[in-house]
């Protein structure tokens, strides 16, 4: 049981090191649903995130979350391939949201609250506000949504006109990213570890 122990620690010391920015290392999972609006008709898509880390340190929350433009999907194809282009997504294929100190109190807090964090779209980089909602926290998994409304012309994108300008889109967007956070098993096995001392 002592020999068990020993290797158990010399392994959490090795990542430890590796990853000593960080308390805890979480595994990310987010699905978006974005919503956009037209002088003809009103549409809906979804995004499903890149898998990616989130690291805690102290109370806060720091990842970075990438989107493949060409996983956007409205059921529409014409719809998609206007949008693409609007990303210009043969030489900017994703784009990227980072969220650095974010309180895990706030977020664990069932209340809403907003938090800025920044958008990167065409290699350029933009301000955005998001509120945070709707968390759950189990045992090893926080789940919570996030809402966000942004103005297309101020994160560096231009509307689609379709049907030789008979149908404009409108230049405001809103977005609401469900997220799942799940504890990664390094963090799991440190906490086991802590509470056998």
């Amino acid at each position: 049981m002592k020999q068990h122990l020993f290797i158990q620690v010399i392994i959490i010391s090795f990542f430890w090191i590796s990853n000593s920015h960080a308390n805890t290392l979480y595994k990310g999972k987010a699905l978006s649903t974005f919503y956009g609006f037209s002088n003809v008709h009103d549409f809906t898509g979804q995004v499903q995130a890149n898998d990616f880390k989130v690291y805690q340190s102290s109370d806060y929350l720091n990842f970075q979350v990438e989107f493949v433009v060409e996983k956007m999907d409205t059921k529409n194809s014409k719809r998609n391939r206007q949008m693409f282009k609007m990303f210009d997504h043969k030489l900017f294929p994703k784009f990227i949201g980072k969220f650095e100190k974010v309180p895990l109190s706030k977020v664990l807090s069932q209340t809403s609250f907003e938090h800025q964090f920044s958008i990167n779209i065409k290699d350029k980089s933009y301000p955005a506000i998001a509120t945070f909602k709707n968390s759950k926290q189990h045992e090893n998994t926080i789940e919570f949504d996030l809402e966000v409304n942004l103005l297309l012309r101020e994160i560096g994108l231009k509307a689609p006109v379709m049907m030789f300008g008979m149908i404009k889109v409108r230049d405001t967007v809103k977005t609401k990213t469900h997220f799942t956070l799940i504890k990664s098993k390094f963090s799991i096995l440190k906490e086991k570890i802590k509470n056998q001392k």
